[in-house]
């Protein structure tokens, strides 16, 4: 793949949350519209679509090579803490269902990736490069210092674990691009998050026929956000693979709860002209554009970060 920006780090990692801001949306609205019965149906959807990208190994067939398993199972095993990362937003976003709200939480793995990544990959980064994650924490504390007392005990442990399985995703990845190559860890990622959905929905029947059902109904609907979240996949570990460290990536990708808002405002303004959407979706959308001074001063703190990494990586 020779696009433009398949080689540049920093607009991978600026692509990822707006894809994922987008995917995000269509979720929140299908648990308003009640498409979703369970927690376990968004996530056991994204995972069984995680099959899709065996088929980038016809895109550079030559770049698969024989793989280990002491070298295949870190992959496995990212893709399955995705899963588990899917699974506990959907738990979270059951309770309060404001996707602002609980990837403003997300952005902690700002904190969290470079802990981990110090403990498991050593990684140590230049003093400056502290101090932009430090800013950029600062920023997600005045999120989460506004939302906190707003927040579910319930849906802050679900949180919690959301965030502590994607730090580990990105560290396990990490640790994988340094080891093989590209390709060969993406597919591995994936067949980590497709066996795990399987897993679960083999374990009963009606959740099998529940799943069918629903992507017999709402097959397009599904396709669209699936392509975008495996799009922001990509692009996320395409720039944990060529960045400068998977810190730096965890700072840019902060970035989604902007995007979450901007997004979300924008649809209410076509949705106001054209009177084409649900009161439920309207409400939905209208619940991920609260508080939008406190977000701005959080995303102004996270984008001094950002120059700050892309300084110092320049």
């Amino acid at each position: 793949m020779d696009f433009l920006f398949w080689n540049n780090w920093l607009l991978l990692a600026g692509l990822t949350p707006a894809l994922w801001a987008v995917s995000c949306l269509i979720d929140v609205c299908c648990i308003g519209e009640r498409v979703f019965q369970y927690p376990s149906d968004g996530p056991i959807i994204s995972g069984l679509f995680c099959v899709l990208p065996l088929a980038l190994l016809c895109v550079e067939p030559g770049s698969w090579e024989a793989v280990t398993f002491s070298l295949a199972w870190p992959a496995l095993l990212a893709g399955m803490c995705y899963f588990l990362h899917l699974y506990f937003v959907f738990r979270a976003l059951f309770t309060i269902n404001d996707a602002t709200c609980s990837e403003i939480f997300n952005t902690l793995t700002v904190f969290v990736v470079p802990v981990m990544a110090f403990g498991m990959l050593g990684e140590r980064l230049a003093p400056i490069s502290y101090v932009a994650i430090v800013l950029a924490v600062l920023g997600i504390l005045v999120l989460i210092r506004y939302h906190f007392s707003r927040l579910h005990r319930q849906a802050t442990a679900w949180l919690t674990l959301a965030v502590l399985s994607i730090s580990l995703t990105m560290v396990l990845q990490a640790w994988v691009f340094e080891r093989i190559a590209y390709w060969n860890g993406i597919v591995l990622f994936a067949m980590g998050t497709f066996m795990t959905a399987l897993f679960i929905c083999s374990l009963q029947r009606t959740r099998l026929q529940r799943i069918v059902g629903l992507c017999r109904r709402f097959w397009k609907i599904f396709l669209l956000a699936e392509l975008l979240q495996l799009a922001a996949v990509l692009a996320s570990q395409r720039a944990t693979d060529i960045g400068p460290s998977v810190s730096f990536v965890a700072v840019v990708e902060c970035s989604l709860p902007l995007f979450v808002m901007l997004f979300s405002s924008g649809l209410l303004l076509i949705s106001e002209r054209w009177k084409a959407m649900s009161q439920e979706s309207h409400d939905t959308l209208l619940l991920q554009t609260t508080s939008i001074p406190v977000k701005l001063t959080s995303v102004a703190f996270i984008l001094c970060a950002i120059v700050m990494v892309q300084a110092k990586a320049s």
